[in-house]
């Protein structure tokens, strides 16, 4: 893999930038699976949710095994979709 980018531009400084104007309450959930992902997880607050998709990374504190799981994951935090009621 090769990675093309501007100096000192990475995830991790795109997150600080964002993070920048959000609320003390608001709940952070950061999910990453490669290298390039470490800069993003050590730029999050130590309230941030830092999970790493695949085998460990030191970087973040949690782990999941694959994007399904992933995918699983968001769906049961996300709840179920109310279907529209017909007016």
């Amino acid at each position: 893999v090769v990675e093309v980018r501007a100096a000192g531009v990475h995830k991790g400084a795109y997150v600080t930038r964002v993070l920048l104007d959000r609320s003390p309450s608001d709940a952070v959930l950061c999910i990453g699976d490669d290298r390039a992902d470490r800069d993003m997880f050590r730029a999050l607050p130590d309230t941030a949710i830092a999970v790493h998709v695949g085998r460990g990374d030191e970087h973040a504190k949690y782990r999941i095994e694959s994007p399904a799981r992933v995918r699983a994951l968001l769906a049961r935090l996300l709840g179920p979709t109310p279907i529209p009621e017909r007016t």
